[in-house]
């Protein structure tokens, strides 16, 4: 039970991520966070600089397991298409382990970038642990937690 005098680490969790890249007319997806472990995941998603025919489509998706197992599309988890206007911008998208399919516990954000290329990146945060500290379930790419 987080209290005000708690941490964003010990309440919130880094539980995926997309490595800032360049993406060029294909798609990229994120970690699959583990809903078992938290009550949502929200994505933060950070588009760079896009190329001036490029689009750029975000979604989240589904699976049974970490590594991608039966992916499918989550229903109305995903952005407006981002263009050349929507360049330098971020956009959250989140889900509910309440709304996964029966079965499944992870979700990832994929990016489609079309036509031309786009840097984008994305971390997923975990939020409602069922266990704090939240930071116990972080990747294994988060290297520092600085609190008070």
């Amino acid at each position: 039970m987080s209290t005000p005098n708690s941490t964003f680490s010990q309440r919130v969790a880094v539980a995926a991520a997309l490595d800032p890249q360049s993406v060029d007319n294909t798609n990229v997806t994120s970690d699959w966070a583990n809903l078992s472990k938290f009550g949502r995941v929200a994505f933060v998603v950070n588009v760079g600089a896009i190329a001036a025919t490029s689009t750029v489509d975000v979604a989240l998706y589904e699976a049974t397991s970490n590594a991608g197992a039966g992916a499918q599309a989550l229903t109305g988890k995903a952005i407006t298409q981002l263009v050349t206007a929507g360049a330098n911008q971020q956009a959250v998208i989140e889900a509910r382990a309440d709304e996964l399919s029966d079965g499944f516990t992870h979700v990832a954000c994929r990016v489609t970038v079309g036509v031309s290329t786009a840097v984008v990146s994305a971390v997923g945060l975990g939020i409602d642990a069922r266990a704090e500290p939240a930071s116990d379930n972080d990747i294994a790419s988060v290297v520092q937690i600085v609190a008070d």
